[in-house]
């Protein structure tokens, strides 16, 4: 089966896209040296798919592989950020207390007493 389709710059290309459940019967049905070597390399593919759960297109991925660090990098840059600044918040909020424990601005319960001071 093929299917046209056109690009930003308007050419038409011509793309061929294969059933797989077609190929894959057809491919198990026939009997020869090229029918066999297709039988496992379908076999396994499509066992590492299951034991996987997902699969990948290996070339492409490996073209984009500066493309991936790059956003890993960033995404730990990012969570590293997070964690430091819930780190200085947690920290703070310490302060906070240790200070109003200091100036006897705790009720009862732990809590200040002034509303600015209580953060969660």
């Amino acid at each position: 089966m093929t299917k046209l389709f056109t690009s930003s710059k308007k050419n038409i290309s011509e793309v061929i896209h294969y059933n797989i459940d077609m190929t894959t019967s057809a491919g198990y049905r026939i009997k020869s040296k090229t029918a066999i070597r297709f039988q496992i390399w379908a076999t396994e593919i499509l066992r590492q798919s299951i034991v996987d759960g997902y699969a990948i297109n290996k070339e492409l991925f490996n073209k984009n592989k500066t493309v991936i660090s790059m956003l890993n990098r960033d995404i730990l840059n990012e969570i590293s950020q997070l964690l430091q600044i819930k780190l200085l918040l947690d920290f703070s909020i310490g302060l906070n207390l240790l200070d109003d424990y200091d100036r006897n601005n705790l009720d009862n319960h732990g809590n200040a007493k002034s509303a600015y001071r209580q953060i969660t």
